[in-house]
């Protein structure tokens, strides 16, 4: 287990703000959200559809649709280094290299008409465009390899895969450069269990040999339990709980969507014949409420929730923005 250091993160966002600029309505997809990664750890990001996980992801690489996204506040520090509003020869230089990205479906990540090696050598030849053939031809072989797929198949199109080596290969393509941090989005959601086990070993043995920081955005606690140093909950284009996985699964002190979300898993020591739901939906993010995000689904909600918004409270390093906190803990800088 990875111990946090709060000097020098690796990946470091503060008060980020993002909206879609659309023709019924302006769509706050990020308020205000803060998250931090250092070396070597591995940050998990859950939450609902919609809460802004993709939108954040594609923030840290510039990769926001162009003409209606704006982000309206915030910094974005990767190895202290200003992302937000940088300059697109800059960003081109960090993808791949420095930072990359493991999209949810593998099925369309792949071009179907050009051969799987020569996808990953692309890469290779973009960041390192002074290498020789041969030497390009080794890294791609070793790579291959690396992810369990014999180097011999480099020369095979995508069509000739199942769907856990076509996301082998797309880990091979995120990660033949060595980054220093890797975003996986939903990276198994459209594998089976087998497949989704397997290919989450396999990014455990790569994350260990090669030291690389992650950020891994699911929707399954149980991957987070097993895969992930660090937990940030996402409600509304905000964190709303951060911390470290066992101060999250202790289940003792959590926000009270967190814990509706633990709510909603079956667990097989369980009596109960039915799983208890969040009620309600996600607020429009056109139309947010001017207090908690959360307010209008919590069973806990006080009319000072409707209209205030709850600091972020910290109880050992485990942050909650929650007022059921306000006497128990200290205010604590995100």
């Amino acid at each position: 287990m990875n111990k946090r250091k709060e000097n020098n993160p690796i990946l470091d966002i503060k008060d980020l703000y993002v909206s879609y600029n659309t023709d019924d309505a302006v769509v706050h997809a990020l308020n205000g959200l803060c998250l931090r990664i250092e070396k070597g750890e591995v940050r998990g990001v859950v939450g609902e559809t919609g809460a802004g996980k993709t939108t954040m992801a594609l923030s840290v690489l510039g990769l926001l649709p162009e003409g209606i996204s704006e982000i309206s506040g915030g910094s974005i520090l990767f190895r202290n280094q200003e992302l937000v509003r940088a300059k697109e020869k800059l960003l081109a230089q960090l993808r791949g290299k420095s930072i990359s990205m493991i999209f949810q479906d593998p099925m369309s990540s792949l071009n179907p008409v050009i051969c799987v090696g020569e996808q990953i050598a692309e890469v290779v030849r973009l960041h390192f465009p002074k290498l020789a053939k041969d030497e390009i031809e080794l890294m791609t072989d070793e790579i291959m390899e690396m992810i369990g797929i014999p180097p011999q198949r480099k020369s095979e199109y995508p069509y000739q895969f199942s769907g856990g080596m076509k996301q082998r290969i797309v880990i091979a393509i995120a990660l033949v450069c060595e980054p220093d941090l890797l975003i996986a989005d939903e990276p198994t959601t459209a594998l089976d269990v087998t497949i989704q086990a397997q290919i989450l070993e396999l990014m455990k043995q790569l994350k260990e040999k090669l030291d690389t920081s992650m950020l891994f955005i699911t929707h399954d606690l149980g991957v987070v339990a097993e895969f992930c140093d660090t937990v940030s909950v996402i409600y509304g284009g905000e964190v709303i709980e951060s911390g470290m996985v066992e101060q999250i699964f202790a289940r003792d002190k959590n926000h009270p969507y967190t814990k509706g979300l633990f709510e909603c898993i079956p667990y097989i020591d369980s009596t109960s014949k039915r799983l208890t739901p969040i009620l309600g939906n996600m607020p429009d993010p056109a139309d947010l409420p001017p207090g908690c995000s959360f307010c209008e689904r919590c069973v806990h909600a006080a009319e000072r929730c409707k209209n205030e918004k709850p600091a972020s409270y910290q109880i050992g390093g485990h942050e909650i923005k929650c007022f059921l906190f306000e006497n128990t803990a200290e205010v604590g800088n995100e």
